[in-house]
């Protein structure tokens, strides 16, 4: 997987001197997979004995008053795959339409809704979110894909309730919150595989996220499903791991 996908090549080594001289100076660090410790001790050997792994998760938000009927309030389907991303390049948007598309081709109700930021963080523009709507449009997929922009964090977690399931297509990813939000409501999960993924979410549906063949394989499957997945979902564990950094 291409690293300039994540960042500007000329920026890249600005920032791996950034991390090192955290990794120096750290008593501590945290990471969120064994695929970052992994990452982070090839490039910052010297930091592997003072590296701990702690899997985030998401607290059950008890004081957010989640809508009941979020398909009303955007005017979407009663059913349909959610994608809770924001519109940066290795989000794999591009794919992920491909994939739609031809899974349409079997599957006419077939239905997907996206939220996410349109600026990508890296050059800070909408380019690649306007590349998103143009191969929509030249894909005829405007009755299908349905993307509502940025929108409030308690709509998110309604829209993640009550969807049929939750499709990440990322290249990469540290530990995917979109993904804990989805285990949280026990949701079906569609998801590319990389092997944080299959760290985070081993019953998932995956699939190869250079794929549109195989992106669309995936949909139908996860489409089908009848029943949620159960998850096993342990947010103490997140707690104690951390207290145990804290205070050894």
């Amino acid at each position: 997987f291409p690293v300039t996908i994540l960042w500007p090549k000329k920026n890249i080594q600005a920032w791996l001197k950034i991390y090192k001289k955290i990794a120096s100076k750290s008593t501590s660090l945290i990471v969120s997979s064994n695929q970052s410790f992994r990452d982070l001790c090839e490039i910052f050997p010297f930091a592997q004995n003072k590296t701990h792994i702690v899997r985030f998760s998401c607290p059950v938000i008890k004081k957010i008053k989640l809508s009941r009927r979020p398909e009303k309030k955007y005017k979407i389907r009663k059913k349909y795959i959610f994608i809770p991303n924001q519109f940066w390049e290795h989000k794999n948007y591009i794919n992920a339409i491909k994939g739609v598309k031809l899974a349409f081709t079997n599957c006419k109700d077939l239905a997907v809704v996206c939220c996410g930021g349109k600026f990508d963080f890296k050059y800070n523009t909408d380019t690649y979110y306007k590349k998103c709507l143009r191969l929509i449009k030249q894909l005829n997929l405007q009755k299908t894909v349905k993307i509502l922009g940025e929108i409030p964090y308690k709509d998110v977690l309604s829209l993640i309730k009550n969807s049929h399931a939750v499709l990440n297509p990322s290249h990469c990813e540290g530990w995917s919150t979109p993904v804990e939000e989805a285990k949280m409501f026990n949701k079906n999960l569609c998801l590319s595989d990389i092997s944080v993924h299959k760290e985070q979410a081993p019953s998932a549906v995956f699939f190869r996220p250079s794929s549109p063949k195989s992106i669309a394989s995936a949909l139908l499957k996860v489409w089908a499903k009848k029943k949620n997945i159960p998850h096993d979902y342990k947010i103490h564990n997140f707690f104690t791991q951390f207290n145990k950094i804290l205070m050894p």
